[in-house]
């Protein structure tokens, strides 16, 4: 995933980027989408987003809670509702793996 600054700088906002492979920092990758102009993750100077590679072992911790994740509202939704949806995933999985009581709904938190 890009940024919109890069895809303008480096890649001069070619609309049919996305689905190709670029080069970037010695790797390989195909570019999925451009994020809008002015989107900030975590901060103003990141400009490309890749997918984490996890062990299995990390993966099979329930109890590392050291990411952040960042969605898109669905046209038509508010934040309360996106909120009620979150806490109502959370308590299935939380249900789901007993180590994790109880849910942990209330640290999904919205801006």
């Amino acid at each position: 995933m890009l940024s919109h600054r890069l895809w303008q700088r480096r890649f001069n906002g070619d609309p049919n980027l996305v689905g190709h492979t670029i080069l970037m920092n010695g790797q390989n990758y195909t570019v999925v989408g451009v994020m809008p102009r002015g989107f900030q993750f975590p901060d103003r100077h990141a400009e490309f987003w890749i997918p984490i590679g996890m062990s299995p072992q990390l993966l099979e911790r329930r109890n590392s809670h050291f990411l952040k994740v960042v969605g898109r509202l669905k046209a038509g939704r508010d934040l309360s509702h996106a909120q009620a949806d979150m806490n109502s995933v959370a308590r299935q999985f939380s249900g789901s793996v007993p180590e994790d009581q109880p849910a942990r709904g209330d640290q999904c938190g919205f801006r």
